[in-house]
């Protein structure tokens, strides 16, 4: 039995817009909480998986001394804010990188 994936349109009742789905999408990662907008996503959201994992890596090979601690800790901080779609330094400047631009 094939299983049928529903349609990305049509979340609430008058229908999704670009920045709905970012915010409610169908991926395995965990979803925000009510109240907590997302504020990262497309290429930042990429870069900052990117770059915690290098970090979360550096951090690990080097965790005898304390530059990798410090590369370990801020690996996780950058892997987290991606994985949960929510920075708060973006909050603080007003930067969403999770919709589409010119859409209110």
């Amino acid at each position: 039995m094939t299983r049928v994936r529903p349609e990305t349109k049509g979340f609430g009742p008058d229908g999704a817009t670009e920045r709905d789905r970012c915010r409610e999408t169908d991926t395995w990662l965990p979803t925000v909480r009510d109240g907590m907008d997302r504020n990262v996503g497309g290429i930042d959201r990429i870069w900052r998986i990117v770059a915690g994992v290098a970090l979360l890596v550096y951090g690990y090979r080097n965790r005898d001394r304390t530059v990798g601690t410090l590369a370990f800790v801020a690996g996780s901080d950058v892997f987290a804010t991606a994985v949960i779609q929510r920075c708060p330094l973006n909050a603080l400047f007003g930067i969403n990188t999770c919709g589409v631009e010119g859409e209110d």
